[in-house]
């Protein structure tokens, strides 16, 4: 059965300055009940301002876990996408389309990066699909 239904998204929202090292972002998934969540990571979408000092593009990935171990996709480089009225403001978006059988976490944990420089990261919707069966 495909995976049609746009069901969740889940939010981080605050004012966090990225550089050139990982930092992880902790977004809660929860599922209804005491379920994990199943189905397809379909995007997750990175609003930033304060872009500075030639930061051009975002390397992300995510993990399962708060250490960074158990990837739920590889590192992916995104050019930021500055603001039409604001050049220091913009985001990426990460489409993603990925199955996700299980999130065993409360928590998927976002590493983001800038490629130089750096920007302050305000807000992060991951949205997940499903298959229309209970899990996300």
């Amino acid at each position: 059965m495909p995976f049609s239904n746009l069901n969740r998204t889940f939010s981080w929202t605050g004012s966090e300055s990225i550089g050139n090292s990982f930092e992880a972002f902790p977004i809660p998934v929860t599922a209804v009940g005491d379920q994990k969540i199943r189905g397809q990571l379909s995007a997750l979408y990175v609003y930033v301002t304060t872009i500075a000092g030639g930061a051009a593009d975002i390397i992300g990935c995510a993990t399962n876990d708060a250490a960074g171990d158990q990837p739920l996709f590889p590192d992916t480089t995104i050019t930021i996408q500055t603001g039409k009225t604001t050049a220091t403001s913009g985001g990426v978006t990460f489409a993603v389309d990925a199955i996700v059988a299980d999130i065993s976490q409360a928590t998927m944990q976002l590493w983001l990066k800038t490629d130089a420089g750096t920007c302050v990261v305000t807000r992060i919707d991951a949205t997940f699909l499903s298959d229309g069966r209970p899990g996300v």
